[in-house]
């Protein structure tokens, strides 16, 4: 396994998105109070409901004007993200993912940047790699 994330990919819906330069997926738990007198004055946290936050940043071709269109409310079926765009299965695969914020510019002689935070609807799945 390359120790770089130089053959990254994010796909949607099967579509691999061209030019994009990083992701990252931060998963989370609420924290559940479970302290009781059993617990003799000790913390006993407990993990509640989870979820997790991806952020995608990318560069795409002003000439040819493909571009991902992650705009802020839209839903994406099968966001998969990968390590090494040769693996088979992805690190995380959603199901389905809302894009919460969305932000998308260009300049004069530089590239159109996209950056994109998507939040996890319902379960998704994580592989470790191999």
């Amino acid at each position: 396994m390359a120790i770089s994330g130089k053959k990254l990919s994010v796909d949607i819906n099967g579509a691999t998105l061209l030019g994009i330069v990083s992701w990252r997926a931060s998963e989370r738990v609420e924290e559940l109070d479970a302290a009781s007198a059993a617990t003799n004055g000790f913390d006993n946290p407990e993990a509640g409901f989870g979820g997790c936050t991806v952020s995608i940043r990318g560069w795409f071709d002003i000439l040819t004007g493909d571009y991902a269109p992650l705009r802020a409310g839209t839903v994406l079926t099968n966001l998969e993200l990968f390590r090494n765009i040769d693996d088979v299965t992805p690190a995380f695969l959603f199901a389905s993912a809302l894009v919460m914020e969305s932000d998308q510019g260009a300049e004069n002689r530089g590239r159109f940047e996209i950056n994109a935070t998507v939040k996890s609807k319902g379960s998704y799945t994580y592989n470790d790699p191999a």
